[in-house]
């Protein structure tokens, strides 16, 4: 059995962001805009479904379901993610935190991804499955933040910028 560095590299950088984003969500922030938001999803669907395009195995057949079975439970639990995180008013403006239910239904993701790839890991279905992880995080995470969004959006309470001018340095 050999290991390939990339593929350990890659997947120790997917850990780390998983793990980045698992830890922000719980801690909390103030709402960033609708843009911000997006911006994360809209990248890892660009890296994935070019690491997709690569993928020795073509996207057909039985790949094809499974990948895309991974997709609609990634976009569901992270629109119930969205549907969880708390929204709270902190220094006059919209804070989200995502607390223990966000965080177990991280967990039913990671569960998920595993149940659904380990039967098939030593098969020529794995290169494609493995290699859909970075559009499975696009999924969840666009799902999120479009159903955070909507409920932001009905809320009304005020969402901080990302301009401020205590930061400012222009005038030292």
């Amino acid at each position: 059995m050999t290991i390939d560095l990339i593929t350990v590299a890659y997947a120790v950088l997917v850990a780390a962001l998983l793990v980045w984003i698992v830890t922000r969500q719980f801690a909390g922030r103030f709402v960033r805009s609708p843009r911000a938001m997006l911006v994360l999803p809209l990248v890892l669907a660009v890296v994935g479904l070019r690491q997709l395009g690569a993928s020795p195995v073509a996207l057909a057949g039985l790949a094809a379901v499974l990948v895309a079975v991974e997709l609609v439970v990634a976009a569901l639990l992270g629109a119930a993610r969205g549907a969880l995180t708390r929204l709270t008013l902190r220094d006059g403006y919209l804070y989200e935190r995502g607390g223990w239910p966000v965080l177990g239904l991280w967990v039913a993701m990671v569960v998920a991804r595993v149940a659904l790839i380990l039967p098939f890991e030593h098969t020529a279905l794995a290169p494609a499955l493995t290699s859909s992880i970075s559009v499975s995080l696009a999924a969840t995470l666009g799902a999120q933040s479009l159903v955070l969004f909507a409920r932001v959006r009905a809320d009304g309470r005020p969402v901080r910028g990302t301009f401020r001018p205590e930061r400012a340095t222009l005038a030292r």
